[in-house]
């Protein structure tokens, strides 16, 4: 048995529209592009502006840093940035706004995206445990409870069939993130990598379909938020390491006192399944069963990543005791300390199924 210890940090990025693509086309006719009413003042009054489609600057059409309301359609969506060329601080919506100061944009616009909306999937939060409280249903992404009123509130949750969500520790989807695709009826059960638990620290959040959850075979539950961890066995309180820290194929994954370089720090990724992938940290490349051997005693070694990537490069992770077992989606095997050993430079290899609990 292994335990799992780090702090995870996640990038998020941004993937823009491609300037001057076309609007879509339905049956050769191109398609009406989606329309929103801008107004200068709150609950609809004052001067406004009728804006469809993209908008990069809104100094062009009179209406920059003015908009203080808005009126959206159903099934449109907007994007609002505080910057032209849609830049700075963004948000989304998707229904009529009477005032555009609860969410920090009065008269703060610059640019705007609008389009259809697309069909959104939905949780609802509860301020305490056991899905009791206030509660508050959320819709797409929310990139800060603060306007909700809902902000380091968040005690339990209820989340759909076919729907997962995002929750961030931080606004603007920064922070420790955690994925949740069930009901969890208590967060003080969920724990923090950096330590302590998710009761009352979520802040934004993405909600989307589990797409997973619609295939045909069941997908494992993530009990990890991806980032960056050391593996530590319980037994000798030593580190995962790939050894000499080389960065070849095949390089050799023993025990080594844990002393923080990278070589002993392993990315926590998921595929659709929710199988683990843990990539080196410096070497890029995976923990993987040596040849994807399926035998008792073959040898863990890093290789590059498969394409697709395989079995023997997949992990479930089995919490028990407040700890890891990490066994190979390829062969059913643990991940495992040779002997027993608290060496450093001990083999880490893969044992039966029964998974030690001195290892």
């Amino acid at each position: 048995m292994v335990k799992v210890s780090g702090n995870a940090n996640p990038e998020t990025f941004l993937i823009p529209d491609i300037p001057g693509k076309n609007k879509p086309e339905v049956n050769g006719v191109q398609e009406k592009p989606s329309c929103v009413t801008m107004y200068q003042d709150t609950d609809y009054k004052g001067d406004k502006k009728e804006i469809c489609g993209d908008i990069v600057n809104f100094v062009s059409i009179g209406f920059n840093d003015r908009a203080s309301s808005i009126k959206v359609p159903k099934g449109t969506q907007v994007d609002l940035f505080w910057d032209i060329e849609y830049k700075g601080k963004s948000v989304r919506i998707t229904e009529d706004t009477p005032s555009l100061v609860k969410i920090g944009f009065n008269d703060k616009a610059s640019s705007a995206k609008v389009a259809k909306a697309a069909p959104q999937s939905c949780v609802t939060l509860f301020a305490d445990t056991q899905y009791k409280g206030a509660s508050k249903e959320i819709c797409g992404e929310i990139p800060n409870f603060v306007p909700l009123g809902f902000n380091d509130k968040v005690s339990s949750i209820k989340v759909p069939k076919g729907s997962q969500v995002d929750l961030f520790e931080d606004v603007d989807f920064k922070g420790a993130k955690i994925t949740i695709t069930e009901d969890n009826a208590d967060f003080t059960k969920l724990p923090l990598s950096k330590g302590g638990n998710w009761n009352d620290k979520a802040s934004s959040a993405k909600v989307f379909k589990n797409l997973s959850a619609q295939g045909a075979k069941p997908t494992e539950k993530r009990h990890l938020e991806e980032g960056t961890y050391q593996i530590i066995s319980v037994n000798s309180n030593k580190c995962a390491d790939v050894s000499g820290a080389s960065k070849n194929d095949g390089a050799i994954i023993h025990q080594w006192k844990c002393h923080g370089g990278k070589n002993q720090d392993w990315v926590l990724t998921y595929n659709a399944d929710n199988m683990a992938i843990f990539t080196g940290a410096d070497s890029k490349k995976l923990i993987s069963v040596d040849k994807a051997g399926k035998s008792k005693g073959v040898g863990i070694v890093q290789l590059s990543s498969a394409s697709p990537n395989k079995d023997h490069q997949f992990w479930k992770l089995k919490p028990v005791d407040g700890v890891f077992q990490i066994i190979n989606l390829n062969s059913g095997k643990c991940f495992d300390v040779s002997g027993a050993s608290k060496n450093d430079g001990a083999k880490i290899h893969q044992v039966i199924i029964i998974c030690y609990f001195n290892s």
